[in-house]
């Protein structure tokens, strides 16, 4: 977008200083084609921001499941060790529109201890009731309105 954006900066330019467009068509069909074009990226990015934010989304979805297949019934103290064996690595949480960065980083603790911090909360306590249990320890909401931890 960043180089068609930039083209289309400087042909509207171009048009409002009533020089000659770029490609040597008319003033009046240079100033349709980019008011065409303002309009399809009025109504494109948008769209494109909520499908690559919905598409993140449910990576970080399939990667909470996938680290929930891997511990099993058996839960290790540590979801490290899990590598390279079933997991090649630890999946990554990324969070979009939370502000938190992209992360592979896991805090230990109970599911009532989450917080706000954008990682892996995995309950690795052999006493406790959710012993195994992972979640996204985000309190922050998803596209669906569903908080993060609640998943």
């Amino acid at each position: 977008l960043g180089s068609v954006g930039l083209a289309f900066c400087g042909q509207a330019f171009r048009v409002a200083t009533r020089r000659a467009p770029i490609w040597g068509i008319g003033t009046k069909a240079a100033a349709g084609l980019d008011a065409a074009f303002a309009l399809y990226f009025l109504l494109a990015v948008p769209y494109l921001q909520t499908s690559f934010r919905a598409a993140y989304e449910s990576t970080t979805k399939e990667n909470l499941v996938i680290l929930r297949r891997a511990i099993g019934k058996t839960p290790p103290a540590r979801l490290s060790m899990l590598v390279p064996n079933p997991l090649p690595i630890i999946p990554d949480v990324h969070l979009p529109r939370t502000g938190h960065p992209i992360s592979r980083e896991v805090i230990f603790g109970p599911p009532t201890a989450a917080a706000d911090r954008g990682v892996w909360l995995y309950d690795n306590n052999s006493d406790s009731p959710t012993f195994g249990t992972v979640i996204v320890d985000c309190q922050h909401t998803d596209s669906t309105g569903e908080r993060w931890s609640a998943y």
